[in-house]
């Protein structure tokens, strides 16, 4: 895991991340801008250009990257805003977060600051009407709470069928469709393509059985296993996950 080394200076003109080797700089939508700071914020943590989206913040945080969405922010992440009144966006990057959740963000404004940092507690709304969406999370390089993709090599290969959707794969194997997309280095969750294969998670082979009880429905069951009620309803064969009944057998994997 590379050390995180925080920003709390505007990078120089010199630095290549965020002037000549930046997507945004050479479209013509160089700094001061949100989103050629965080894009180029990620190329310089990375060390390569990130998938992020080159468009503007707005479509940030919806944009199929194959990132992960969060709600609990770590070192790295990016935090996206939107403005309700006029569709305005806004991204910065989280330098560090403290035990209370509180961020320290850096930030850069189109047509305005070139750089500053700025603290946000929770729930991390900024002022002047925008309103926080979520973080994108970063790769696992700067994610400690997040386990090494392939240190243990976890990992089986999955052939895609007719009919396969990243999201349906996802919940077969108890995971998020942004995982799978991460691993795999997809770029367009929503293109896969029938004969190929891909990684999924190793599933492992000690089965436990819970018996269902009055008042339990499977989305329930699924929180306490830490699963998805479409993966249960999966491997137990249940075609309407919302009718189960008390006494019932379900298999955890």
């Amino acid at each position: 895991m590379s050390e995180f080394i925080k920003r709390l200076e505007a990078p120089t003109k010199e630095n290549k991340y965020y002037y000549k080797d930046n997507i945004f700089y050479n479209s013509g939508y160089g700094l001061p801008n949100c989103t050629c700071y965080a894009w180029g914020r990620w190329y310089e943590l990375l060390g390569s250009k990130p998938k992020l989206c080159i468009n503007n913040a707005s479509d940030w945080y919806y944009y199929p990257d194959g990132y992960l969405r969060v709600d609990v922010p770590s070192k790295g992440d990016i935090a996206c805003f939107i403005n309700d009144t006029n569709g305005i966006g806004h991204v910065a990057v989280v330098e560090d977060v403290d035990l209370n959740g509180t961020i320290l963000t850096s930030n850069s404004n189109y047509g305005g600051s070139y750089f500053y940092t700025l603290k946000l507690d929770k729930p991390y709304n900024l002022g002047g009407g925008y309103r926080f969406l979520g973080f994108i999370k970063i790769p696992k390089e700067y994610d400690s709470a997040r386990p090494a993709d392939n240190e243990n090599n976890n990992y089986e290969m999955y052939i895609i069928k007719p009919g396969d959707t990243l999201s349906k794969i996802a919940d077969m194997y108890g995971t998020t469709y942004q995982y799978l997309a991460q691993i795999n280095n997809i770029a367009n969750p929503n293109y896969i393509i029938a004969g190929e294969k891909i990684k999924v998670p190793v599933k492992e082979n000690n089965v436990k059985e819970y018996v269902v009880k009055s008042g339990d429905t499977l989305s329930k069951i699924a929180s306490m296993y830490g699963t998805t009620y479409q993966y249960l309803a999966q491997i137990n064969n249940i075609s309407n996950p919302n009718l189960i009944y008390p006494g019932q057998i379900i298999k955890i994997y």
